[in-house]
C-alpha cells in the first residue's frame, strides 16, 4: 500500500527486537528522570535544605534560581509557540483567500485509466485523448475540454516511482 516514491517500502517490517528497544529506554528514562528528584532530597541534602528554610516556607537561594531559570524557559518556550501558532493561522486564512482563477462550481473532472494493452504506444493514447476532447467539447453546454497528468489545487500529486 505504499506509493511508488517510497524507496526500498517493500523492505519495511515490524520488529519486536526494536519494540522492545524503545520500550525499555522508554521505561528507563522514565525511572531515571523520575527516582532523580528523589534521591537528590535523600540525606543530607535534606537536612541541608531543610536548615536553608528556617525561616521561609520558600526553597533555598539554589532552588528558587532554579526555578526561576526553568520559568523563564517556559515562558519563553510558550511565546516562540504561540507566535509560530498565530503566524501558521495567518498564513492558511491567507491560503483560503487565494483565487483559483475558476469557479469549481461550473468545472467537472475524472480520471481515464487507458488499459497497457490497448494503448501500448504513446501515440495512441494521444490520439485518444485528442479523439475524447473534440468528442466532450462537442456536448451541448461545454465550453472548454482539456487533459492533465494532475488536476490543480487538490492536494494530489503524481508520486513518480524510482526504479
Amino acid at each position: 500500500m505504499s506509493p511508488e516514491s517510497l524507496a526500498r517500502a517493500e523492505e519495511v517490517a515490524f520488529d519486536l527486537r526494536l519494540l522492545a528497544f524503545t520500550l525499555s529506554v522508554t521505561v528507563l528514562t522514565g525511572m531515571v528522570f523520575g527516582l532523580a528528584p528523589a534521591l537528590g532530597l535523600t540525606g543530607s541534602g535534606l537536612q541541608g535544605s531543610l536548615r536553608e528554610n528556617t525561616r521561609s516556607v520558600s526553597t533555598g537561594k539554589t532552588g528558587r534560581q532554579i526555578r526561576a531559570v526553568l520559568a523563564a524557559g517556559q515562558v519563553s518556550l510558550a511565546v516562540i509557540l504561540l507566535a509560530g501558532a498565530g503566524i501558521l493561522m495567518r498564513s492558511f486564512v491567507n491560503l483560503q483567500k487565494v483565487e483559483d482563477g475558476f469557479e469549481p462550481k461550473l468545472v467537472t473532472t475524472f480520471e481515464i485509466h487507458l488499459p497497457d494493452t490497448r494503448y501500448a504506444e504513446a501515440e495512441s493514447r494521444m490520439q485518444f485523448h485528442t479523439t475524447f476532447q473534440e468528442r466532450v467539447s462537442s456536448i451541448p453546454g461545454v465550453r472548454y475540454a482539456g487533459a492533465t497528468s494532475w488536476l490543480p489545487v487538490n492536494g494530489a500529486y503524481h508520486r513518480w516511482g524510482l526504479r
